[in-house]
């Protein structure tokens, strides 16, 4: 009976212990991993300042992060799209195609991801397999004969090549059975009011002309036009300073009147003085173009415009008489002259003559001028130091 007893006692004893166990551990923590919530806030603080100190050292936190676009102007992140990517790949191709357009200009070789035709503002061009380019000179492609500029450019229209003058259609083809007449257009006493006017004329046509400017008037009026007059490739003619007889001047005299226009010429051309000159009146004899120390123009076809001024008569005075190799002599300080231009120079220009300056009359002649000696036409077949034209220039 005792033992019995005895058992019953011990088995609610171990019933008891089971249950305060089984309560126990219900509420007890979660041992050492499991720590307070004091020491769970000091851990996320510990943590928070060590992701700062990465950012601050530029290091990668989290990196399902979303990043922060940086202002306009800072660089760009690349979004989830790519557009950042995309922007920047379109930047840099931009910025390699503005390169080697200034490698065409300059003539340093490049490499071109598609080698044939290429264009660009200036015109067109041919990159080779090599990396290399046409420049300078004729090229056949294709079995059609090109022409290349210095710049590496084709050339299209009119154009002097070698000592003659060639004719290449506008997607550059020689055209060798089309016949080149050529004259030279010279305009003299200028700059004037209405020189400007002439320019407008001479661009719009392809024309270009030579003018033969006296220094007093370079001062007065040549700012605006003569930069132009050089970006047009028109060429600079030298006058005498105020327009005397020369015939009546000594050596130093003569000197002083073209030395000191081609002074006030440099000053707005850029550092260019001119490549000709033209006495005034056309008065010279050996001692005076001895003096002047450049090629002395003179004229085949004097239009009279100084002693009409009417633009009928200027008109009918170039179109009824002009020839291949001509020099024709106008003068751009008068109104009616600039304004018979206007007719006259599309119809030259329509009748196939090609309006070139006189340096490069004489090139395409063949003739190689020689300071000091006078030249009068640039005839086919003639001598063009001999002969003159009738007529005195005003």
């Amino acid at each position: 009976m005792i033992l019995k007893r005895c058992l019953m006692v011990a088995a609610c004893v171990a019933v008891v212990l089971l249950c305060i166990s089984a309560v126990w551990a219900i509420v007890k923590p979660g041992g050492k991993d499991n720590k307070s919530d004091t020491e769970q806030q000091t851990v996320m603080e510990v943590e928070a300042a060590e992701e700062e100190k990465k950012a601050e050292e530029g290091q990668e936190t989290d990196p399902t992060a979303t990043a922060t676009p940086e202002p306009s102007g800072q660089g760009e992140e690349t979004d989830e799209n790519g557009e950042g990517e995309n922007q920047e790949q379109t930047d840099q191709t931009n910025a390699d195609a503005a390169a080697q357009k200034e490698t065409v200009k300059t003539g340093t070789e490049l490499n071109y991801a598609v080698p044939g035709w290429q264009v660009d503002d200036t015109g067109w061009w041919y990159a080779n397999d090599d990396g290399t380019y046409y420049t300078n000179g004729w090229q056949e492609i294709d079995g059609q004969e090109y022409y290349f500029n210095a710049d590496g450019y084709m050339q299209t229209g009119w154009a002097v090549v070698g000592n003659k003058g060639c004719y290449f259609t506008e997607e550059g083809i020689y055209d060798p059975d089309k016949e080149s007449k050529m004259i030279a257009m010279t305009f003299d006493d200028g700059p004037g009011d209405h020189t400007n006017e002439l320019l407008d004329i001479l661009e719009a046509n392809g024309a270009k002309a030579t003018f033969f400017m006296l220094g007093e008037n370079v001062v007065q009026k040549g700012a605006d036009v003569i930069p132009r007059m050089v970006e047009l490739g028109c060429e600079l003619g030298n006058h005498s300073y105020d327009h005397p007889n020369l015939l009546n001047l000594d050596a130093e005299g003569i000197k002083d009147q073209f030395d000191r226009t081609d002074q006030e010429i440099a000053k707005l051309s850029g550092g260019q003085i001119a490549t000709v000159a033209r006495t005034p009146f056309g008065a010279q004899d050996d001692s005076v173009t001895s003096n002047i120390e450049k090629p002395c123009i003179y004229w085949s076809l004097d239009t009279l415009d100084w002693d009409t001024k009417d633009v009928d008569s200027n008109i009918s005075a170039v179109l009824d008489n002009v020839s291949d190799g001509e020099i024709v002599l106008m003068h751009d300080i008068w109104p009616t002259t600039v304004e018979s231009c206007k007719t006259i120079i599309p119809a030259l220009v329509k009748e196939g003559y090609q309006l070139v300056t006189v340096s490069e009359l004489a090139k395409a002649k063949g003739i190689s001028m020689e300071n000091g000696v006078t030249y009068y036409d640039f005839y086919p077949g003639e001598d063009a130091t001999a002969g003159g034209a009738s007529g005195e220039e005003e």
